[in-house]
């Protein structure tokens, strides 16, 4: 049975102490493989970091089974970048990239550690050969050796599908969508409708074919509402990355360093 295996490297500012985590998936038949696919990308990752950046450990789990995973201790590995033109904000100075999987599925990454003189000439986004060369040879592992994206399915079958109607005064809310085809415990994420408390993500009980029931929702429309939203079942999906290119030089002071106890969480930039 295949493993959907999640990736957080752990990197760290040697000279500042802090440090930040980086997230990607793997789709492959056991954790082991998921680890040494792993140490592959983490090699590639810190080859365009600075050789101020340590990696202390990569960790590995089945993203369906919480507490279960795989860590590496990797021996003292630092990043590759030394030179004077290579110098870095590390936590602050980023490239988005933007990751691809056919026409649906598209993500943003942000990739931290890019070299300052990105911000003077933002133009120039991989104009520097010591930088490019080994920051194009990651984004070729992730596009090209079987990386994931993780997203909901919105492939042809599992489709998006109208609410005929939002039935008034029953809690929990229920929902008429003929042959929705759905069963209880799916999730779905209701949009676009007029009764606009119904508009999230929802556990869902079946009552028929037709009609289905949002669990925990408390609060009825008044009236019935007909031929108002849509309803979309929320399926997670690992779809193979196809693309990875840079976008733009950007900022990406967001989060907390993983190894400080306290600091206020900021928003991307």
């Amino acid at each position: 049975m295949a493993v959907n295996g999640k990736v957080n490297f752990f990197l760290k500012e040697t000279d500042a102490g802090a440090g930040w985590s980086e997230t990607y998936y793997y789709s492959s038949v056991d954790l082991p493989n998921v680890l040494v696919k792993a140490i592959v990308l983490a090699k590639k990752r810190l080859a365009c970091l600075p050789f101020s950046v340590a990696l202390p450990y990569v960790r590995v789990a089945d993203d369906a089974i919480q507490r279960d995973s795989l860590v590496y201790v990797p021996p003292a590995i630092y990043g590759a970048l030394n030179q004077p033109d290579q110098q870095v904000d590390v936590p602050w100075n980023a490239i988005l990239c933007r990751l691809s999987s056919g026409s649906l599925y598209r993500r943003q990454l942000y990739l931290r550690g890019a070299p300052d003189s990105l911000i003077v000439e933002p133009e120039n986004l991989l104009g520097l050969p010591s930088f490019t060369t080994p920051f194009n040879a990651f984004l070729k592992e992730l596009s090209t050796a079987n990386w994931a994206i993780r997203c909901f399915d919105r492939g042809p079958a599992n489709p998006v599908k109208p609410i005929n109607q939002i039935a008034k005064l029953v809690t929990p809310v229920k929902i008429n969508l003929p042959a929705h085809g759905w069963n209880t415990g799916d999730k779905v994420r209701i949009s676009h409708s007029a009764y606009r408390p119904v508009n999230a993500a929802w556990p869902i009980a079946v009552v028929d074919a037709d009609n289905f029931v949002l669990l925990n929702s408390t609060v009825a429309p008044p009236l019935d509402i007909f031929g108002s939203g849509t309803a979309h079942r929320l399926v997670v999906v690992y779809e193979p990355i196809d693309q990875a290119i840079p976008v733009r030089q950007t900022k990406r002071n967001t989060g907390r360093p993983f190894d400080l106890l306290r600091g206020r969480r900021k928003r991307a930039k």
